[in-house]
């Protein structure tokens, strides 16, 4: 930060961590011009404060020295090349706390998995005693708090890193984890291959002091490996299952039977998180009591109440085609019952149809948008094989959803929601359709 000079500064995107960096700045620079700007009308804002809003809320951003960007901004607008040209500095909450905690931030990727692996690792180095904070998504979202501090040997920050953060991160953390790349947020991107090329940065700024651990099984990251200056860790192959256990080389860590989260892909997030804290010197004790205690996310194939014979199992998080087979997988064929369906990103569905029908699923439940593009799939696999389709049901309504579930899954069999579709198109969030399911199973 060159403070002296900058005393002009413009925080775009005024959510809550452009409300994070207001307050940060203000206090920190309190004779400093400091303005807002958001693309949506900002009720209440600080009193005087220039304030840009609506259609035209960057038109003068390049009458500032310095530009502090929120995530959801997408940096490859027209406005941002065209001040970087005319040498404004443009920079983001988390570059500047990278600037300050790099050798202290574990940071996590993935398209799913990330909020669980990060979450695991914090617990384990909480278990090991070290002073540990979770940021992110699923952490503290305000990384300006932490500013203050001074880094230590014994300070860690594991950082849930989403392709928004990545995108015009400079900066790569001393220990990098990617768990897997799908097709997502492809609306903010502009296309798959953008997408990947900002979740690339978790580890392009690595050097080789640095650790990236990684998943062979995905081509992109095997391809990105080679290009890495980092120390290289594949934890499918530096972890094994035998014997009923996960084995680190020779090592073994934890009993299969003592790990509460289910699925095997869960089984491989743990071998990713295992080799993250191993690089710390974390013991082996510390980590198998960690691994065996935790009992997973909410809203991540958590279980809700048994009724008559019904399970039923939130797994509200799932919003891409990938994620939902993989919780399919955890059932097999107890699944009597599913709930998809949500806001249309044009995600192929074609695997997901192919999965409903291997497992004979009886029972389909579709929320708009992408129900519709979904059943057409599904209908395209049963047509082929000549077989009669689920029972369906298609409604914007939870209470409606739940029912119908409790009247046709057959007792002994599964109802799951996990809708392969961002929640948005009927739901604020994943988080409120999973609360609602739960709210409806609850009451029966």
């Amino acid at each position: 930060m060159k403070s002296e000079k900058q005393k002009n500064i413009i925080i775009v995107g005024f959510g809550f961590e452009g409300r994070c960096a207001f307050s940060y700045f203000k206090k920190k620079y309190p004779k400093a011009r400091i303005a807002i700007a958001d693309q949506n009308i900002i009720n209440n804002p600080p009193k005087g404060v220039e304030t840009f809003f609506g259609k035209n809320y960057l038109e003068k951003i390049g009458e500032f020295d310095l530009i502090i960007k929120s995530p959801g901004v997408p940096a490859h607008l027209p406005e941002f090349k065209k001040a970087i040209k005319n040498k404004v500095e443009i920079t983001t909450a988390t570059n500047l706390f990278f600037s300050q905690f790099r050798d202290q931030i574990i940071g996590v990727t993935a398209t799913k998995g990330k909020s669980t692996t990060a979450t695991l690792i914090y617990k384990i180095l909480k278990q090991a005693g070290k002073e540990v904070y979770l940021l992110g998504n699923i952490g503290d979202a305000n990384p300006y708090k932490f500013l203050n501090k001074k880094p230590n040997k014994n300070l860690f920050f594991v950082y849930e890193l989403s392709s928004y953060q990545l995108a015009d991160l400079n900066q790569s953390p001393r220990v990098a984890v990617w768990l897997n790349i799908f097709p997502d947020h492809l609306p903010y991107h502009g296309s798959f291959a953008k997408y990947q090329k900002a979740k690339a940065n978790i580890s392009l700024f690595q050097n080789h002091q640095d650790w990236f651990i990684y998943n062979s099984s995905f081509q992109y990251l095997k391809n990105l490996v080679k290009k890495s200056q980092a120390q290289k860790v594949d934890y499918l192959n530096k972890c094994v299952i035998k014997n009923n256990a996960i084995f680190y080389g020779a090592e073994k860590i934890v009993d299969i039977k003592k790990i509460k989260l289910l699925g095997e892909h869960n089984f491989k997030n743990i071998m990713a998180v295992i080799c993250a804290v191993k690089i710390l010197g974390i013991k082996n004790t510390d980590i198998e009591k960690a691994i065996s205690s935790f009992k997973g996310l909410e809203h991540r194939l958590e279980f809700v109440k048994k009724v008559k014979g019904i399970e039923f199992y939130d797994d509200a998080i799932s919003t891409t085609p990938e994620s939902t087979m993989a919780g399919m997988e955890v059932f097999g064929d107890r699944l009597g019952t599913m709930i998809l369906g949500g806001q249309d990103r044009g995600y192929n569905f074609k695997n997901l149809a192919k999965k409903i029908f291997e497992l004979k699923i009886k029972n389909i439940i579709l929320f708009p948008d992408s129900g519709k593009t979904i059943w057409q799939e599904i209908e395209k696999v049963y047509q082929k094989n000549k077989t009669s389709l689920p029972k369906k049901l298609e409604t914007s309504n939870m209470k409606e959803a739940v029912q119908f579930a409790y009247k046709n899954t057959t007792p002994g069999k599964v109802c799951l929601l996990s809708t392969a579709s961002p929640s948005y198109s009927i739901f604020k969030n994943f988080k409120e359709k999973g609360d609602l399911f739960k709210k409806e199973v609850k009451k029966l």
